[in-house]
């Protein structure tokens, strides 16, 4: 098997990792849980992980819930503490408005850099 073979089955199993993620991104979510899903070591994951899409599960998670935050924000009038609580975040005080509005602004270099083609489409998915 060569390496692009390998690619393309940690590809599959991460694919349905984000997948996970994306259906449960208001939920808490555990990293051995994830690891279960990819098949693969929790160790082994998190270095696949990192390695494939350029940041770790925790930062591609609160990258997530500030675009979820930041779409409420310019797409709704709900309180602010609602949509804090609806993207995950367990008080208003971990929750910057600020800081999602900003990411709106810089999601097409996050991605870009992270090399996540994906992540816009299947996330305007989950919002609607």
């Amino acid at each position: 098997m060569n390496e692009s073979d390998h690619r393309a089955r940690y590809e599959t199993r991460l694919a349905r990792v984000l997948d996970h993620i994306y259906d449960h991104l208001d939920e808490p979510l555990d990293i051995g849980r994830l690891a279960e899903i990819a098949c693969l070591s929790p160790y082994h994951w998190h270095r696949i992980y990192q390695a494939m899409y350029g940041e770790t599960v925790a930062t591609t998670v609160r990258r997530l819930r500030l675009h979820r935050a930041a779409c409420f924000l310019a797409r709704s009038s709900m309180p602010i503490a609602q949509i804090a609580e609806r993207s995950g975040y367990s008080s208003l005080q971990s929750f910057s408005p600020r800081s999602a509005r900003c990411l709106v602004c810089r999601r097409r270099s996050i991605a870009g850099k992270a090399g996540i083609a994906g992540f816009g489409r299947r996330f305007q998915e989950t919002i609607r």
